[in-house]
């Protein structure tokens, strides 16, 4: 009964084992076919509806005054100049500095000029909330206002003296350029702006024309968590604009020569233009109402253009080049008027 017993206690466990090698195939099959499924999500179409969504807010650089100000007289008296004893006697008055920035996430308001006096110029920077007025903590000096971000509870300036991204979260400030060792060895003052895409994508872009190292995106997170996305080399010296599509986040970077998806936590090309053509833009490069993302691709010899249109693909999304992020699609120009 023993050898009977151990004899199908053996069949049972190769039988288990024949039974998970088949779930293991059929789950590599499966996801196999994900990955090549996920390939072909994406498209390129010549038809399109020429109507852009929502852009986002022209900055109002006359804010509404908040209720703990009330109005413009109960600013702190600050000047736009040094207004000293020989200012006045020159020319009499001194301009009063009514412009400021106001943060509805940290509920502060933030005016600077100079005070009063009788000689110099007593320079202030200064946040108003409704428990008083305040100098602005000593990094923040004479920086300048970017935006309001609400979800990372808190605000964006620009610094000064080397352009520095410094976020205030009311209580402490985090220069974000800290985070990148090699922003520090550049001498001039650095140029980058905050965008963010229709999945709500927050991102830093460092200016690529004049950084000297290799360009990179810097990806905000809740928790002012940051995310650091390489980008090649060939986008050095190029303008760029970032993109989620409507129905997931990932992300797209439209370039004057091409279009890159992120793969893997780096920014790889999809759609390349041929070297006879160019994507117009910045300002061609518009997100539609679909959520598609509307580009033109311009013969630089004889200007004649084509519109397209990055999509997802569907049955209706009249797909005419599929995409594959292995195999990145060249797009010749126009060749006549």
């Amino acid at each position: 009964m023993s050898v009977i017993y151990q004899l199908f206690v053996r069949q049972v466990r190769l039988l288990k084992l024949k039974t998970a090698l088949r779930i293991l195939i059929i789950s590599i099959g499966i996801t196999s076919s994900v990955n090549a499924q996920s390939l072909n999500e994406y498209c390129l179409s010549t038809v399109g509806q020429i109507e852009t969504a929502n852009k986002t807010p022209v900055f109002d650089p006359t804010p509404p005054l908040p209720y703990f100000i009330d109005s413009v007289e109960n600013l702190p008296e600050l000047y736009e100049k040094p207004c000293n004893k020989i200012y006045r006697f020159f020319w009499e008055s001194c301009d009063r500095e009514t412009f400021f920035s106001y943060s509805p996430t940290l509920n502060k308001a933030f005016i600077q000029g100079y005070r009063r006096t009788n000689w110099g110029g007593d320079f202030a920077h200064l946040e108003i909330s409704p428990s008083g007025t305040k100098s602005v903590p000593e990094s923040l000096v004479n920086s300048g206002f970017s935006r309001d971000i609400p979800a990372l509870n808190g605000a964006l300036f620009r610094g000064r003296s080397k352009g520095e991204a410094l976020f205030y979260d009311g209580d402490k400030i985090t220069n974000l350029f800290d985070y990148f060792p090699r922003l520090k060895e550049e001498k001039q003052s650095l140029g980058w702006y905050f965008t963010q895409t229709s999945k709500n994508r927050m991102f830093l872009v460092v200016d690529f024309v004049r950084s000297k190292g290799n360009p990179f995106l810097i990806e905000l997170k809740p928790g002012l968590k940051l995310n650091f996305i390489y980008a090649p080399k060939s986008l050095k010296n190029r303008w760029l604009k970032l993109f989620t599509l409507s129905n997931d986040s990932d992300l797209w970077v439209v370039s004057r020569k091409s279009i890159l998806t992120e793969v893997d936590g780096k920014l790889q090309d999809i759609i390349i233009v041929s070297s006879s053509s160019n994507i117009q833009g910045p300002i061609n490069v518009e997100q539609m109402t679909d959520g598609s993302i509307s580009f033109q691709v311009e013969n630089t010899s004889t200007k004649s253009t084509k519109n397209y249109f990055l999509r997802q693909a569907s049955p209706i999304a009249n797909c005419e080049i599929m995409l594959d992020a292995n195999k990145p699609v060249l797009l010749e120009p126009e060749s006549e008027n």
